[in-house]
């Protein structure tokens, strides 16, 4: 069960990009949050594990709110595993933020677009200054300090042609743990597409070559096809459960069937209820029902089975609808099986890159989930699949 709780509307940043709308100083309290945990161990079927994450706005403008939360976790009779994730811009990580990290073995998720050119084109503070060199200073603070840590690095169609710049910067400065994803609420025009088939050979070039200086990197847009070639396509339980093993919460106590849904909290559609007063069991079943996919053509495709056009909160924010894929993430899926497939083919042989993939099945920290390729991280880590 995934549980999102997107504790505060405020954030320090003002990211040119940004889909959860505006930034209000809206926090939410306690009370709300212990109605939410209670909620998570009301659902969740004993056999299966929690995934609490913090999200925002800026979650760490309310850091001992995320402490209080986790020591009422703490006080719940559970016998499976609970973990705990932040998703954070990176900006305000200090000692004590870092030991509580630690302590309760949280997986912290931090933006980085990119070099100073294209990370401080978007990732900007209220006063429209770029931030990179205050994230990069914290990452390399953390960087052999906490137990996992992953960036994730938004692109768009005025960056994606430098994406294979964005990997080598992140190499470059040690970080081994990457995840880059679209910009879903971005018009890409069909005029980018051929862009994005450059960018995704590039990267599985850049990849190919570390493996072969015997360099191990974790990177998404490889690896969870990877995975998914060697597992046979992608299972249910890696499958959307939007509204059904996955909850999203604004400060207000408001239900969304997924964090990147809330926005700024206004969205009729597709607010299921409050944690105070209940989930409407009609909304929920009919936003159920509109997840997946309704494309005629994705029936035949011959990659259908490695493809993610099931993701109902991707497809929404790209098309409108939960159910109805956009000609954009098809075309990426496309460009992205073909570049792992490459990357298989060339490194089948390489030992490094054989015991990167036999080390998920021992290390959880490493896990990457198949479930999640765009910029949401962090969800079902149940041993099996890869976050991407």
């Amino acid at each position: 069960m995934k549980i999102s709780l997107s504790v505060t509307h405020n954030c320090n940043l003002r990211c040119n990009y940004c889909y959860t709308g505006e930034k209000i100083h809206k926090n939410m309290n306690l009370k709300t949050a212990s109605e939410i945990v209670d909620f998570a161990f009301e659902i969740t079927p004993c056999e299966n594990q929690i995934d609490f994450s913090f999200f925002g706005g800026e979650p760490l403008l309310c850091f001992y709110l995320i402490k209080d939360v986790i020591a009422y976790v703490k006080t719940k009779e559970f016998s499976n595993p609970i973990s705990y994730n932040i998703t954070t811009n990176g900006t305000i990580i200090n000692d004590e933020i870092i030991d509580f990290v630690n302590q309760n073995n949280i997986k912290l998720s931090i933006s980085i677009d990119g070099p100073e050119h294209i990370h401080d084109k978007n990732r900007v503070d209220i006063n429209n200054n770029g931030t990179l060199k205050t994230v990069l200073q914290n990452i390399k603070k953390i960087s052999n300090k906490v137990n996992f840590f992953q960036v994730n690095a938004v692109y768009g169609p005025d960056t994606v042609g430098e994406l294979g710049e964005t990997f080598s910067f992140l190499i470059e400065n040690e970080i081994k743990n990457i995840h880059l994803n679209p910009n879903i609420t971005q018009n890409w025009d069909e005029s980018m597409f051929s862009k994005i088939t450059d960018a995704y050979e590039n990267i599985a070039e850049k990849y190919m070559s570390h493996y072969k200086s015997n360099q191990e990197v974790a990177l998404n847009l490889i690896d969870s096809k990877l995975i998914l070639f060697l597992k046979g396509g992608y299972d249910k339980e890696d499958k959307c459960g939007m509204g059904e093993t996955e909850f999203g919460f604004a400060p207000s106590g408001n239900v969304y069937p997924c964090e990147r849904l809330i926005g700024d909290d206004t969205n009729d559609e597709m607010c299921m209820g409050n944690i105070h007063t209940g989930i409407n069991p009609l909304k929920r079943c009919s936003i159920g029902k509109k997840r997946g996919n309704s494309n005629a053509e994705c029936v035949t495709c011959s990659v259908q089975k490695y493809c993610m056009n099931w993701c109902g909160c991707t497809n929404y924010n790209m098309t409108g609808y939960s159910d109805k894929v956009s000609s954009m993430l098809c075309y990426s899926e496309r460009a992205a099986i073909t570049a792992a497939k490459k990357v298989i083919l060339e490194l089948q042989d390489n030992e490094t890159f054989i015991n990167h993939f036999c080390n998920y099945a021992y290390d959880e920290n490493k896990i990457l989930n198949t479930g999640v390729y765009y910029e949401h991280t962090h969800r079902r880590s149940n041993g099996k699949s890869m976050e991407s």
